[in-house]
């Protein structure tokens, strides 16, 4: 009769691992994905919520420019709480660049429509007009999303603003077809589902004298699914049945 308990229990245990790996197995919902939401320059506090909601999550790594000097430029590479930032300068800068034209700079103040994002701040990342803004992740540990604030894209008219990821797995190209407001605010939010956010570096790239700004950059953790706990007890119930087992 012990025996047949055991055999059945075995089986149990099997049937287990086997649904929770399939829980737990890739699918389309799962792939690495980018999602905008495009919002008015008065809407700051919406975008917060809805960027609290994306980062509802364990942070591991944060950005906002707070700690760096006003005219700090990434002409050395500007090492970030995120990764290192690079520019590729502009054919054609606007006259809102100041300081190193070619490079990316910190400012403190609205420019062109341009502002800081953070509660209670008041610095953020110029793109200075130029061609692209380059974040490669750094050691975000075990983030798998990132969200950010990108601040007056495409308000001179029909501008292609592109986010590329380093494998190409994320690309994504808005084609600008009319004139955004001046001081318009997009939540960037990439999801890089099973894989690390680390594994990327993406490129925010504008070049046709226009700029934008950057703010408010967050890697998060998001749980383990339900799938990845109901293999983990499977998992250790095995151990504890065969524990038992030798006993």
């Amino acid at each position: 009769m012990l025996s047949l308990y055991r055999i059945d229990s075995m089986k149990f245990l099997k049937t287990t691992l086997v649904a929770a790996a399939i829980a737990v197995a890739p699918t389309a919902a799962s792939a690495a994905s980018i999602a905008l939401d495009f919002f008015s320059s008065g809407q700051l506090s919406e975008a917060r919520d809805a960027k609290n909601a994306f980062d509802y999550s364990v942070s591991t790594a944060s950005e906002n420019f707070e700690g760096f000097a006003v005219g700090t430029s990434t002409l050395n590479g500007l090492n970030t709480g995120i990764g290192t930032i690079t520019t590729v300068p502009g054919n054609n800068p606007g006259a809102s660049a100041i300081g190193i034209t070619s490079e990316s700079i910190v400012r403190n103040s609205t420019a062109f429509g341009r502002y800081n994002t953070t509660f209670s701040g008041q610095k953020w990342l110029d793109s200075n007009d130029n061609a692209d803004v380059i974040l490669d992740i750094g050691d975000t540990g075990d983030a798998n999303r990132l969200s950010l604030f990108i601040t007056d894209v495409d308000d001179v008219g029909a501008i292609a603003f592109q986010i590329l990821s380093t494998n190409g797995v994320m690309d994504f190209v808005y084609n600008g077809t009319q004139k955004l407001a001046n001081g318009n605010l997009i939540l960037a939010m990439f999801d890089f589902g099973a894989s690390l956010a680390s594994e990327y570096t993406i490129t925010l790239s504008i070049d046709a004298g226009d700029g934008f700004g950057i703010d408010d950059l967050n890697a998060t953790v998001v749980p383990l699914p339900a799938g990845g706990l109901l293999l983990l007890t499977a998992i250790g119930g095995l151990a504890v049945f065969r524990r038992w087992k030798k006993a």
